[in-house]
């Protein structure tokens, strides 16, 4: 031979993931095909790789920085790489690409990537996926990445990215093998150990699709089972229910509740029941993947998805191994929870609720995605209308206020969730009264809606507080998320047009 060392992954790889970005096309996903990241036989990056690693740059370093000092350096190889490097690979980072400063420059930084686009592509591409590119190198839009300044994870952001652009998508409708083809745990543990994202993107376009809950389960449980009996596909199992329990339509509240509890006969049980019937058998074998710990592990990454995260507070009453998982140092105060950065899925730390009572209204920020919501439409009351500002909590969530004039007086309307004599809960537009927690009966109530399955009030099922149900001759109005903007300059036509 003549001596030459080629990078290039097998041919059998290759034509794998070529395959693969076919079934996207399949599935209607047109963002799955890889551009390249280098021209010319390897010696420069190519336009897009460019454009994307300097924004990559940027935000890291900001723009009153000259460069990535040695620390900088380290902590971006940590969060790209998901465990620390030694100082003595920082050094020679530095050492290499430094060009003698005693920090990195964006042409420092991107001569690293070139050398790296030969010896490691795939980590390269997954560095990109870290700060929200997709395949082909374009980014996934900031609101599918980033709620209220915190970042949410890349797979949970993928989710987001697919049910954004469905409309968009011209996928081919598939028969009933092709379905059961995609809906075959294997498809997507072999595609995880190809190239993470591009699989990300092809499962979530599945289920975003209207799969019946049957499939899904049945899907889920074979999940979960390959998930006890092989340790090597921990990883790709994990990939695959953050997916799913990410993805905000199709009943994912139902998922989650399989991913948690789910049970049937051919071994496939849910994260919560397989982890407490562990620890009440006390098994704990050092060869068996069956082990607790390696549960709560899951369970743990699982919860950088808000969604999961949401469903665990709400069920650690019921479940009680969740409070280790909720807890912050073991912790048993109802307001504390997890705090955790996501080294690997990352570009910032990633902080998930409140760490006491008093930062409640931020942890609502983060949960409900919303810092101002728009009552619009009421005709019977219509000085309720207008924009309402996150303030404080209730019922565990965000509730919004705003002033105006009623009757005459100065008052302040509520839009709360409170918990009902019956134990359900709903949602109300209330004026509350004064020194009065909101849901007493001494609040002036003008509409309510039922709770539904989020967080946050609901856009539509507005009625009047005394009616169990609406139609299109009440009065109903609705209620839109608008962030960033004052009651003194929205447009209500703009806005009705947005939505």
């Amino acid at each position: 031979g003549s001596g030459t060392v080629s990078n290039a992954p097998p041919r059998g790889t290759v034509d794998n993931e070529y395959l693969f970005e076919a079934l996207g096309h399949l599935v209607g996903v047109e963002d799955v095909k890889k551009d390249f990241l280098h021209v010319e036989e390897n010696t420069l990056l190519s336009k897009e790789a460019e454009a994307a690693l300097s924004i990559v740059f940027n935000e890291v370093v900001g723009n009153e920085d000259e460069g990535m000092t040695m620390n900088g350096i380290q902590n971006y190889m940590k969060k790209v790489k998901m465990n620390p490097i030694s100082s003595f690979v920082v050094k020679s980072i530095l050492t290499k690409y430094g060009g003698g400063a005693p920090y990195l420059s964006l042409r420092g930084f991107l001569d690293y990537y070139l050398d790296a686009t030969q010896s490691n592509e795939l980590q390269v591409r997954m560095d990109l996926h870290t700060f929200g590119f997709r395949p082909n190198l374009t980014r996934r839009h900031h609101s599918t990445r980033v709620i209220n300044n915190i970042q949410v994870h890349p797979l949970e952001s993928i989710a987001h990215d697919v049910v954004m652009h469905m409309s968009s998508y011209t996928s081919i409708e598939l028969g009933p093998f092709a379905e059961a083809g995609f809906l075959t745990v294997g498809l997507y543990v072999t595609g995880f150990n190809l190239f993470e994202p591009l699989t990300a993107y092809i499962l979530s376009s599945v289920f975003a699709r209207n799969i019946e809950a049957t499939s899904q389960d049945s899907f889920l449980l074979d999940t979960l089972k390959m998930l006890s009996i092989s340790q090597s596909e921990t990883r790709s199992c994990l990939m695959i229910l953050q997916v799913l329990s990410a993805l905000p339509v199709n009943m994912q509240r139902a998922r989650i509740n399989t991913i948690m509890c789910g049970t049937n006969a051919d071994g496939g049980l849910g994260l919560l029941v397989a982890a407490t019937t562990l620890k009440s058998k006390r098994t704990h074998y050092s060869q068996d993947f069956h082990s607790i710990n390696q549960y709560l592990d899951v369970m743990k990454e699982l919860s950088k998805i808000r969604a999961v995260l949401d469903w665990m507070l709400e069920q650690r009453d019921r479940w009680p191994i969740l409070k280790s998982i909720t807890n912050q140092g073991g912790s048993d105060r109802d307001e504390e929870m997890i705090h955790q950065s996501s080294d690997h899925h990352s570009d910032s730390d990633l902080h998930i609720g409140p760490s006491n009572e008093s930062d409640g209204e931020e942890y609502c920020r983060y949960r409900s995605g919303a810092v101002q919501v728009l009552i619009d439409g009421a005709q019977k009351e219509v000085t309720i209308n207008g924009m309402y500002s996150l303030d404080g909590t209730s019922d565990g969530v965000g509730k919004y206020t705003r002033s105006g004039k009623w009757s005459g007086k100065d008052v302040v309307f509520t839009v709360y969730r409170c918990k009902l004599q019956s134990d359900k809960r709903r949602w109300f537009i209330s004026i509350v009264a004064p020194n009065k927690s909101p849901g007493t009966n001494q609040d002036t109530d003008f509409y309510s809606a039922e709770e539904g399955e989020s967080h946050i009030p609901p856009l539509n099922g507005w009625g009047t507080s005394h009616s169990s149900s609406t139609s299109q001759n009440e009065d109903n109005p609705t209620c839109k998320f608008i962030q960033g903007k004052n009651d003194a300059d929205y447009d209500v036509d703009r806005t009705r047009n947005y939505f």
